[in-house]
């Protein structure tokens, strides 16, 4: 019965770490492969602020025609 509950203590410990451990693996690459990929890239310069602002709403809107009103 000892054997047991010290078995039980072991994998409640660890679980918890092993999944951190993994996830910090799996963070880590995922950051160390951003920075390659961005390593060959030139910066971009940020687009005019005219260029970014977008059209009116009114001017977005399709006008109804008669096909469509009679849907």
């Amino acid at each position: 019965m000892i054997e047991m509950l010290e078995s039980l203590a072991m994998v409640v410990i660890l679980v918890p770490v092993m999944v951190a451990v993994l996830l910090g693996a799996i963070y880590g690459l995922g950051e160390l492969f951003n920075l390659i990929s961005n390593a060959g890239k030139k910066k971009e310069k940020s687009a005019p602020a005219a260029a970014v602002q977008a059209k009116p709403a009114t001017e977005a809107r399709v006008k109804p025609t008669a096909a469509n009103a009679e849907a």
